[in-house]
């Protein structure tokens, strides 16, 4: 079985090594067979602007990683591994993440009911000890425990163009 966290932790050291961080890094089984999903930034890139991943840093990063699983022998069967930017709608994965995006729009799911639902947006007060706090568009704001969030990313805003499904 494949340790996804020991995954992660070999791509932040490469990723370092570029001056990069890793955004998120997933293993699963595919239609094509295994894929091992890296999502890499340059520090103090901001999403809206730019990432700073160019595929020539994807490159360089792909193949220092795909050394270092092969030398640890961290993932056994074949795979195919993706090196990429996280785009404009970047995932939100760690805790600090909510404290880096504070003031920015999100969507977060839960993996259980929390404020009377599992989908949430609204804009990012920061992190709360363990948990996340919104505020949605009605004013009213949500507390998420960290823990329950299945998943979460930034929304693209633009300046009252229309975005994502038709939503201002």
């Amino acid at each position: 079985m494949v340790n996804v966290e020991h995954l992660d932790e070999i791509a932040q050291k490469i990723a370092t090594r570029h001056a990069c961080d890793v955004v998120q890094v997933t293993y699963r089984r595919e239609q094509t067979g295994w894929v091992l999903r890296v999502l890499i930034e340059k520090r103090g890139s901001d999403p809206m602007i730019a990432s700073g991943v160019d595929h020539a840093l994807c490159s360089k990063v792909s193949r220092d990683l795909g050394e270092a699983i092969d030398v640890e022998d961290a993932i056994i069967d074949s795979f195919v591994l993706e090196v990429s930017s996280p785009g404009i709608e970047r995932p939100l994965t760690r805790l600090a993440d909510f404290d880096r995006f504070k003031g920015r729009e999100a969507r977060v799911e839960t993996s259980a009911p929390v404020g009377g639902g599992k989908r949430h947006k609204g804009r990012i007060l920061g992190a709360r000890g363990e948990d996340v706090e919104l505020i949605r568009a009605d004013g009213e704001s949500v507390v998420i425990p960290f823990q329950k969030i299945a998943k979460a990313h930034l929304v693209y805003e633009t300046d009252g163009m229309i975005s994502e499904a038709g939503e201002k």
